[in-house]
């Protein structure tokens, strides 16, 4: 691994770290106290592991530079051999290893601060659409009794137009009954 890995790695340790231990994502109201110490103490662990890896990353990478310093000041007959000997050493095996681990402790790390932005998101969209369900069932409720009232007048217009219908035949009938006394 070359130097510029090793800062790019460091580089995504830290980004993450500073994303776990950044502000702590806000909680919908009805959540208990549990839960958000839960929430809290993951958050935790996966700093302590980020910080823990960053460390380690730090010392192995530091061994990295040691050979890459002591195979810049070999002749070249001998770095071939160095570079053997080196390779096959525990000190290697275990560094190989370890970058694996940080890569995968990284990763896992980044899925759950996704899963965590997700999961915020979701409840932000959910109290969002609680809030937008119950403005339009307002609204509803508006228009229904806007409707009732509506219903109401024309109810009270037809029973007007009746009995001004009514009145109207009764002075008909009246008027034919006066008519007919003055023709007799």
């Amino acid at each position: 691994m070359t130097e510029t890995g090793v800062v790019a790695i460091i580089g995504m340790v830290a980004t993450v770290i500073g994303a776990v231990a950044g502000p702590v994502v806000t909680t919908r109201a009805d959540k208990s106290k549990a839960e958000n110490e839960r929430a809290e103490q993951r958050r935790q662990e996966q700093v302590e592991l980020l910080a823990q890896t960053l460390t380690a990353l730090k010392r192995y990478s530091q061994m990295q530079f040691a050979y890459l310093r002591i195979i810049a000041q070999l002749p070249r007959e001998q770095v071939r051999e160095f570079v053997k000997e080196r390779i096959d050493s525990e000190p290697m095996k275990e560094l190989w290893t370890f970058q694996r681990e940080a890569a995968s402790n990284i990763s896992r790390a980044q899925i759950t601060i996704r899963d965590e932005r997700i999961s915020s998101a979701l409840e932000q969209l959910d109290d969002e659409l609680a809030f937008a369900s119950e403005e339009l069932e307002a609204e509803l409720n508006a228009r229904e009794e806007e409707l009732h009232l509506a219903a109401a007048r024309v109810a009270y217009v037809e029973r007007k137009q009746d009995d001004f219908t009514q009145a109207i035949l009764e002075l008909e009938l009246a008027a034919r009954a006066v008519l007919a006394s003055d023709l007799k």
